[in-house]
C-alpha cells in the first residue's frame, strides 16, 4: 500500500511540474499573441469550457480533469462539454493543456456575452419625433418589452373633462367617460363633457393617445384603458371637491388600478368639512388597491404655496406618488415644486416629491421642443408645460409596469418606479437622489440590464 501511495504522489508531482512548465512556456506566448492582435474579451476568471471528443466516457473526462488539477463545476453530457474551475491567472495555460490532451476536441475561456440593448418601438404617428419626453424616459424601449402583453390596466383621469371626438381617442381606449360636475338650474351633473379648459384632454392624451393610427402623437401607455371623469367646477376653471370625492370612489369601484390627479387644493381655502370628505374618499380608493399619482405643483417652490391636498396630506404614503417636473435633457423645470421640509423632517407643512418626469422647461412652452406636445380640445395638438403633465407621464409608465406583470399591487408599483429611476445629479437638490423616471428599467424583468 505504501509503494502505491508513493507512486501516486510521484505522478501528481510530475503532472504539477508539467502543468507549471506549460503555464510558463505557453501562457506568455498566448498572451503576447492576444495582445499583439487584440485584447482578450471579457471572460469569467478561473473558468474554462472543455469540449471532449464525442463519446468520451465520464471516467476519462474525470481523469483528465484530475490530471490537470481542475475542479469540475458543470457537466453537459449530452454534448460532451464540461465547465471547470482553475486558478485565476492560469486560464490560458489550462486551455492549452486541455487542447493537448488526446481526449479533448477543443477548450476555451468562458467568454462573457452581453444582452443586446432593447430596440425601440417606433410608431407611425407623424409627430412622434417631437415627443422628446418619450425618448428621455425611454418609453419606446419599454413598449418593446411589453409588446406581447394582453394585460390592459385601467387608469382613471380625474380632471376637467375630455374632448371625446379627438382623433387620438378613437381606438377603443376610452373605457368610460362621465361628468361629476354639478351645475345649472336646477343643479345637476353634465357640464364638463366638452372640456372647455382642455386640461383633461391633454392629460388623457399623454397617457393614452392612439398608437400607429398615422395621426398626431403616441401616448405613454398603449395598453392602458381609460376612465375619464370630469371634476371641475361649473365655470370649468377649478376642481370641485364634491365632484372629486365622488369621482375617487367611483373610479376605485370601477376597477381603476391607477388614478391620476394633476391638481391640488390649497390648505388656505379648504374647510375642515372638505378636508374630511376628501380624506375619506382617498382612504377608500387606497383601500381598493389604487396607486394615486399626483403632480407636485407649479408654485416655483414657494413655501407659502406648498401646503395642499393631496400633496402635503398624502405625500409619503406607500400608494401615493408625487411627481415633479423636468425639462429637456433632464434639467430641473423652473416652476416645479420640490421636496420641502422646513425643519428637516416631515411636518404638517411639508411636501415630499418622489421623483421627476418630463413636464417641459418652463420657457417657450408652446414650442414642442420645450413643452409637452399633446392633443387639445380643438381637435388639434399643442404644447405646454407643467407638473400636470409629468404626473400622467408617470401614471402611464405605472400602467406599463402593470402590463409587464412585474407588479400587481399599488405599493409594488410605487417601489418599482422609485427603485428603477435614474439618479440625475442636477435634480438631487429637488428630490431624493435626483430620481428621474425610466420606463424601460421599470418594465425590464432583468433589472434594467437590457436598458
Amino acid at each position: 500500500m505504501r509503494s502505491v501511495s508513493l507512486t501516486r504522489r510521484w505522478r501528481w508531482r510530475t503532472l504539477a511540474v508539467v502543468l507549471a512548465l506549460v503555464a510558463t512556456l505557453i501562457a506568455p506566448a498566448l498572451l503576447a499573441a492576444a495582445s499583439s492582435s487584440q485584447q482578450l474579451p471579457p471572460y469569467q476568471p478561473g473558468r474554462v469550457l472543455v469540449s471532449f471528443k464525442r463519446g468520451t466516457s465520464a471516467t476519462t473526462k474525470a481523469a483528465v480533469h484530475q490530471r490537470l488539477g481542475a475542479q469540475l463545476l458543470r457537466s453537459i453530457p449530452q454534448i460532451d462539454v464540461d465547465v471547470v474551475q482553475v486558478p485565476e491567472g492560469s486560464e490560458l495555460a489550462a486551455v492549452a493543456a486541455y487542447k493537448s490532451d488526446p481526449a479533448v476536441e477543443d477548450a476555451g475561456l468562458a467568454v462573457l456575452g452581453h444582452f443586446d440593448a432593447v430596440p425601440p418601438t417606433v410608431p407611425n404617428d407623424p409627430r412622434f419625433g417631437q415627443q422628446w419626453y418619450l425618448q428621455e424616459i425611454r418609453a419606446p424601449q419599454a413598449w418593446t418589452l411589453v409588446s406581447g402583453s394582453r394585460i390592459r390596466p385601467i387608469v382613471a383621469v380625474l380632471d376637467s373633462g375630455l374632448y371625446r371626438p379627438h382623433e387620438e381617442f378613437q381606438a377603443g381606449q376610452i373605457l368610460l367617460y362621465q361628468d361629476f360636475t354639478i351645475c345649472g338650474s336646477p343643479p345637476g351633473p353634465g357640464c364638463g363633457l366638452n372640456d372647455p379648459v382642455g386640461h383633461g384632454t391633454q392629460v388623457t392624451g399623454v397617457i393614452a393617445a392612439a398608437h400607429n393610427n398615422m395621426r398626431g402623437i403616441a401616448g405613454v401607455c398603449p395598453q392602458c384603458q381609460m376612465i375619464v371623469l370630469s371634476v371641475d367646477d361649473d365655470a370649468g376653471n377649478d376642481v370641485d371637491p364634491a365632484a372629486l370625492a365622488d369621482a375617487l370612489v367611483f373610479a376605485a369601484d370601477r376597477g381603476a388600478r391607477i388614478i391620476n390627479g394633476s391638481w391640488g387644493v390649497p390648505y388656505s381655502v379648504m374647510t375642515t368639512g372638505t378636508y374630511t370628505a376628501l380624506n375619506r374618499a382617498m382612504q377608500y380608493a387606497l383601500s381598493r388597491g389604487v396607486l394615486f399619482v399626483n403632480s407636485a405643483g407649479n408654485d416655483f417652490n414657494n413655501p407659502s404655496s406648498v401646503p395642499k391636498w393631496p400633496q402635503t396630506t398624502w405625500g409619503g404614503h406607500p400608494q401615493v406618488l408625487i411627481v415633479g417636473a423636468t425639462g429637456p435633457n433632464r434639467s430641473l423645470s423652473t416652476y416645479t415644486n420640490r421636496t420641502y421640509m422646513p425643519n428637516g423632517s416631515p411636518s404638517p407643512f411639508t411636501q415630499v416629491v418622489d421623483l421627476g418626469a418630463p413636464g417641459g422647461s418652463g420657457n417657450n412652452c408652446s414650442n414642442p421642443s420645450q413643452g409637452v406636445l399633446m392633443p387639445d380640445n380643438t381637435g388639434g395638438y399643442s404644447a405646454t408645460c407643467g407638473t400636470s403633465f409629468a404626473s400622467p407621464i408617470t401614471a402611464g409608465v405605472a400602467g406599463l409596469v402593470l402590463a409587464s406583470g412585474i407588479c400587481s399591487t399599488a405599493a409594488c408599483l410605487k417601489q418599482r418606479l422609485i427603485a428603477t429611476a435614474d439618479s440625475v445629479p442636477g435634480l438631487a437638490a429637488a428630490w431624493p437622489n435626483g430620481r428621474f423616471l425610466n420606463a424601460c428599467r421599470a418594465v425590464d424583468s432583468m433589472n434594467g440590464i437590457r436598458c
